[in-house]
């Protein structure tokens, strides 16, 4: 169990000193190693980005857009190409000369902290002042992200607010913790929901002034707040970025998360920085965020590290750019000498190391076959080659290191491999050997490029000398699951004259490393066929050996991705064994079947076992066995309405398919409950489901009973109701040639929706907010309700007693404390907000942090003119397919009723409500 921590509100030295161990990556590291564990992951993030920024560069340039890579990448005190550095520069200029008082404040202090680590002044950007322009916005009111960013950005500028500025600092704090909530989080639009991520960045914000004493007590409720929300795991909702953000929260207070008492881990052991290793790509560089690659994820652990590494080695906050700490290498080994004019760039090849037959493993038990392998310049001479990357290979994988493991001398044929993979050539009867791109080799100062392949090998027995190797048609090869692999196996060999002579190989036997896969052989023409369906997803490695021992054996790296996922990604996880049962009727029940009550009578469908990831859901291990056997069924947004013929309805308005996992009624559909771990799912025809409530395993709140059929979401608010259909066929006369015909039709058959007439619809008009919130009442069937005090509101308006509900059940906040606008036109956003907090009334599960919001909506071409307040609600109907797919969002233009009815019907399908 997690202790509270003592908040400490004075900026001390922590060091991390011991001898207790941490388990991380499948290596023991002491405890003083701390520091390399941060070090190696800001190295891994560094590279990452800088991987990035080069592309970018390369292709269609570093501009407005890219701020955070080139923040984290200098504030780390890494090196970025100045070319680099000046374009975005140029980008970042022209895009701040066209701002004006309308720009998000949020967008202000970025670039202000952008130019502030570039050595500019923020407050003169070619005339254009950035911290007058957040001091004078009207925007910073819209919501805490505004407030904190500014107060970051005012801070590490430490640039003076001019005097007649309609904000300073002290106002900025005073509105900012107006947002904290009783439990001590902030809030991202009110101070009634916390959000783990603005929380963590409030914090941030505050550190710098926590002397004062209102100020020290909100940090110290914070931190309460975040170390009471993180899991048994020390992270958070398995987000990274979440994480780190906390993360760096505590390194601005800091606070060591590696003390147990502070509460955000076991000790050294297992804390908040082992957690965030886990995300650490361990096929390249970066983090990953939902098992890819992610720059987000990736800029902000390297934040987040570099912070906390700045707090507890060289006494200095992330967020005083003015202070910069000692700079540190990651990557490099130490007092590496300054680079030469002729020095040639690093560059990735591919290798693999076969020692007596048999590719070997690296220090981490992973299979040194097609290794990705980056190779420097050591001696500085304008040319990279074999043996530099041979030394790469052993100095990144082998234990130890190149000086343990790998070593040289001049024979008559040049420069020779002595020591290999840690076994020495010289003094046994041994062969040892290297061919480059499937053609051989005569000495380790042969020249290599970026891609290739290279093979190195060791025999000893002098039978066996090798001067022949094969090779497939395909040295790495990327496959969705389920899919074959026929790869094509040649021998090449040298005649009695040493030309190369090449043919196919047949009858090799070729193994997938480290797995319990048939053997395969290859066929007349030297081919074999691969199949995946019984791999998990991952990286495998294909190996062909002969008979004839002298012939190092081929090696192709085998990628097995999703179906609906080209590309790469990490290893998969281990698949969990899901047992899945399908029960209906059996005979004598009588004439109302429950399973609670009559269990030993129903009979099973269809019993089964089948293999899933992780995370995935009910609804994924049903549909797999339904499909495997051949059997129909029928599914809508998570809810399934018909297995094998049988549909809800069929024994009366309660009857209806239901599930358990391991006897447990959940309060989530099908396609929202996921799996964790092996267990059984039971899905069972129920003729009346209110009377299976009475399980002590299940909730008595999660369903509500009544006389209407079955319907939405478990979760649901009790006072929802089912709107019937009340006027079948119902249609419009102006709405035959419309997109949205069909959900103007579904809606209007319930009475959701009316026309401007009987017979128009006049779907092109516009909406007010008043119609907006009757037809957001009318959808949900909720009850009347009479509170509320808008000034413009009147107890004689039609329309007052909608929304009067609508602001009962939080639909609606009105534009201000005391003001609704009822005839003003709605707006995108405005519908958006409305939308998703019926949403969320209807069980559906809208939340979106701040971030991962603005992930989503920042493809979209006028993304930055979303307001503040809307963004996570934006965000969500964007995800959940709520608004239509465009390039922009337009979200201060109105919106027609035709789109209004279309937003509003899919919101309502995915609540199962109609």
């Amino acid at each position: 169990m997690k202790l509270k921590k003592i908040l400490c509100l004075l900026l001390t030295m922590l060091m991390i000193l011991g001898t207790s161990t941490v388990s991380l990556a499948n290596q023991q590291i002491e405890e003083h190693d701390m520091y390399d564990v941060i070090s190696t992951g800001i190295g891994s993030a560094s590279a990452y980005l800088s991987e990035k920024l080069t592309e970018m560069h390369n292709a269609e340039g570093v501009t407005y857009g890219s701020d955070w890579a080139i923040i984290t990448m200098l504030r780390g005190g890494k090196t970025v190409d100045p070319a680099i550095v000046t374009e975005y520069s140029g980008s970042l200029t022209e895009t701040v000369k066209a701002w004006d008082a309308t720009v998000k404040p949020t967008d202000a202090a970025k670039a202000a902290l952008a130019f502030t680590i570039m050595d500019k002044d923020a407050c003169d950007i070619e005339g254009v002042n950035l911290i007058e322009l957040i001091c004078n916005s009207e925007r910073l009111v819209s919501g805490t992200n505004e407030l904190a960013y500014s107060l970051l950005a005012i801070h590490a500028s430490n640039a003076e607010i001019p005097q007649d500025a309609t904000w300073g600092k002290d106002d900025i704090i005073e509105e900012l913790l107006t947002f904290q909530t009783e439990n001590g989080g902030f809030g991202l639009f009110d101070n009634e929901t916390a959000d783990v991520d603005m929380t963590a960045i409030c914090v941030q914000a505050l550190a710098p002034y926590r002397s004062e004493g209102n100020i020290a007590t909100a940090i110290e409720k914070a931190v309460d707040f975040l170390s009471d929300t993180i899991s048994e795991d020390w992270d958070y909702d398995d987000n990274p970025n979440t994480t780190a953000q906390v993360l760096l929260a505590l390194a601005s207070l800091g606070m060591d998360v590696t003390e147990h008492e502070n509460g955000f881990g076991n000790g050294v052991e297992e804390n908040i920085i082992t957690s965030l290793e886990r995300y650490r790509n361990t096929d390249g560089n970066g983090y990953l965020y939902e098992s890819s690659v992610n720059a987000m994820a990736t800029y902000q652990v390297m934040q987040a590290y570099d912070a906390y590494r700045k707090a507890h080695k060289d006494g200095v906050s992330y967020w005083d750019f003015g202070t910069g700490g000692q700079v540190y290498d990651d990557l490099a080994t130490p007092e590496e000498p300054e680079p030469e004019e002729n020095e040639a760039d690093p560059v990735d090849v591919f290798v693999t190391i076969v020692d007596d037959g048999n590719v070997v493993t690296d220090k981490n038990g992973r299979f040194v076959g097609g290794a990705k392998v980056t190779v420097s310049d050591l001696d500085r001479n304008g040319m990279l080659t074999v043996n530099e990357a041979l030394y790469a290979t052993h100095e990144a994988l082998y234990e130890g290191g190149a000086d343990a493991g790998y070593s040289t001398f001049t024979s008559d044929l040049g420069l020779s491999l002595a020591v290999l993979w840690g076994r020495g050539t010289a003094g046994l009867l041994a062969s040892a050997g290297y061919y480059l791109n499937n053609a051989g080799c005569w000495s380790l100062n042969d020249a290599i490029q970026a891609g290739d392949y290279l093979t190195a090998f060791n025999y000893y027995d002098a039978n066996y000398f090798s001067d022949a190797y094969s090779y497939f048609n395909e040295n790495t090869v990327s496959v969705q699951k389920g899919s074959s692999v026929t790869l094509t196996l040649n021998a090449l060999g040298y005649d009695e004259n040493w030309n190369q002579v090449a043919s196919p190989y047949v009858g090799a036997k070729v193994e997938i490393l480290g797995t319990d896969a048939e053997v395969l052989t290859t066929d007349a023409d030297g081919k074999v066929e691969i199949t995946t369906s019984q791999l998990e997803l991952g990286a495998y490695y294909a190996v062909a050996y002969t008979d004839a021992k002298n012939i190092v054996p081929a090696v192709c790296k085998i990628t097995i991705t999703k179906k609906d996922t080209p590309g790469g990604g990490s290893s998969a996880p281990r698949k969990l064994n899901i047992t899945v049962k399908v029960m209906i009727h059996g005979e004598g029940c009588g004439s109302s079947y429950t399973y609670k009550k009559d269990a030993r009578n129903y009979e099973e469908l269809v019993k089964a076992q089948v293999s899933l990831s992780k995370n995935k859901t009910v609804y994924d291990a049903l549909a797999e066995v339904l499909e495997k056997e051949g059997i129909d069924f029928t599914e809508s947004n998570g809810y399934v309405s018909e297995i094998g013929g049988l549909k809800e309805f069929d024994h009366g308005t309660r009857s209806g398919w239901m599930f358990t996992v391991d006897g447990v009624h959940k309060n989530t559909g099908c396609r929202e409950t996921k799996l964790t771990k092996d267990c059984t799912v039971l899905w069972y025809y129920t003729d009346d489901y209110t009377k299976e409530r009475g399980s002590d395993s299940y909730k008595e709140d999660t369903l509500i009973a009544d006389d209407k059929p079955k319907f939405g979401l478990y979760g649901r608010h009790k006072d929802i109701t089912y709107k019937e259909v009340i006027n079948k066929g119902k249609t419009f006369a102006d709405i035959i040639e419309c997109a949205g015909k069909t959900e103007i039709e579904t809606l209007a058959e319930r009475g959701i929706i009316n026309g401007k007439t009987a017979q128009s619809y006049d779907p092109q008009a516009t909406m007010t907010r008043a119609e907006f919130a009757t037809i957001v009442v009318n959808a949900l069937g909720l009850p009347e309700k009479m509170e509320c005090s808008f000034v413009d509101v009147s107890h004689d308006d039609w329309f007052a007693p909608y929304i009067k509900t609508a602001y009962h059940y939080g639909i609606v906040k009105g534009v201000s404390h005391d003001t609704f606008n009822p005839q003003g036109t709605i707006t995108t956003e405005e519908a958006a907000t409305m939308v998703e907090r019926a949403a969320k009334l209807a069980g559906i599960k809208t939340e979106m942090d701040v971030l991962s919001a603005e992930n989503v909506l920042e493809t979209f071409e006028d993304f930055n003119s979303v307001s503040a307040w809307s963004i996570s609600s934006m965000g969500y109907c964007v995800r959940d397919g709520i608004l239509e797919d465009a390039t922009t969002l337009t979200p201060k233009e109105t919106v027609t009723r035709e789109k209004i009815a279309v937003m509003l019907y899919r919101m309502l399908r995915k609540a199962e409500l109609i």
